[in-house]
């Protein structure tokens, strides 16, 4: 297993859900109704989404080689981690539900899994289509 790779990917997943959840606190409003606090927490949620999907198919795509262990582990990893920094910021900050982190957790395996097949298919479909443009000299 490369470590280094992996904690890579880690610390690009957590920076990213870092930045959502900075914008998203610095642009909800203090005071808001049931429906459009579910509308901020939906766009939110997609917003982590698509990052996590993103850096899951950005590491299969680009690291073939034991890929499905690699963004299991950067799955793993990436859940202590913010488990361990959702207990400490919860000293300073309202703790998130769990049933709301419970979700978030499944949310972004659901998206570390389509990532990963998403970055399989496009390494499998560069590797078909590169021998066809490139130039062979005779």
């Amino acid at each position: 297993m490369n470590w280094k790779l992996i904690a890579k990917y880690v610390l690009c997943l957590l920076l990213a859900h870092f930045t959502i959840g900075l914008l998203e606190g610095l642009f909800t409003p203090a005071s808001f109704g049931v429906d459009e606090g579910l509308r901020y927490f939906f766009m939110a949620m997609a917003a982590y989404l698509s990052a996590s999907a993103i850096v899951f198919f950005t590491l299969s795509a680009r690291h073939p080689q034991g890929r499905w262990a690699q963004a299991t582990l950067v799955f793993l990893v990436y859940a202590v981690l913010s488990l361990a920094i959702d207990l400490v910021s919860s000293i300073w900050l309202p703790s998130t539900p769990i049933v709301l982190s419970a979700i978030g957790w499944l949310a972004v395996a659901v998206c570390a899994l389509l990532g990963t097949v998403g970055g399989a298919l496009f390494a499998a479909r560069a590797a078909v289509v590169a021998p066809q443009t490139s130039r062979h000299d005779a």
